[in-house]
């Protein structure tokens, strides 16, 4: 099992020198206590913002606009889904339908998806604000 901050090193490594994570567990130095259904950052605030947990997400809608939220205008976020994978045991939100899921994303000004094999993701949404 990967240690918690492995997204936030590998971001970093791209070149994203102030990526941090955020769990309901603190993980220092790395990753930040706090709840991604109320992401502690300002409105248009953030560069980038990636995510692979959507599926432990209680609120999916309300996720998603707090992305929207912290993103400045015309910048992006990558989110890594599972699509007709039943979820770990942490899972609340399992997605079996695109459309569905594609019906959340209104708000983005496009998003662009593909299809991976990573961990048990499958699908990766890029979204513009």
């Amino acid at each position: 099992m990967l240690e918690p901050g492995h997204e936030v090193i590998a971001l970093q490594n791209l070149g994203f020198k102030n990526a941090i994570g955020i769990d309901l567990v603190q993980y220092p130095p790395l990753v930040f206590k706090g709840d991604f259904h109320q992401i502690p950052f300002k409105n248009n605030s953030i560069d980038f913002c990636f995510s692979n947990c959507f599926d432990h997400s209680l609120y999916p809608e309300k996720f998603l606009n707090e992305i929207y939220r912290i993103l400045k205008t015309n910048k992006k976020a990558c989110l890594h889904f599972q699509v007709n994978i039943l979820s770990d045991e942490f899972g609340v939100t399992n997605v079996f339908s695109t459309k569905k899921l594609e019906f959340l994303f209104e708000n983005f000004k496009t998003f662009h998806y593909r299809k991976i094999s990573v961990f048990s993701m499958n699908r990766e949404y890029i979204l513009l604000k």
